[in-house]
């Protein structure tokens, strides 16, 4: 498995950061997300981190939420491997 680079880590762990900057359906958010620094990848990859990613994030959608510490480690773990995957 290749090494994450700290830019990649460092963005998997800023994304719910972004996600409640964002408005819109939780998964119209994580698309413009995966979008943004993901948008080069395969179709079908970018679903597959969409689809997690949603999974993660969408809790964050709902009032009087907040970005915990499980919430970056999830997402850095996510996109650690889907990148050493894809």
């Amino acid at each position: 498995m290749a090494p994450m680079t700290l830019t990649a880590r460092d963005i998997a762990r800023r994304l719910p950061d972004e996600f409640v900057e964002l408005e819109g359906a939780a998964a119209e958010r994580v698309g413009v997300l995966v979008s943004r620094y993901w948008g080069s990848r395969e179709a079908e990859a970018q679903a597959e981190l969409r689809h997690a990613l949603t999974y993660i994030l969408e809790e964050l959608a709902n009032p009087g939420a907040y970005i915990s510490v499980r919430h970056r480690d999830l997402c850095e773990a996510l996109v650690a491997s889907w990148l050493a995957r894809s």
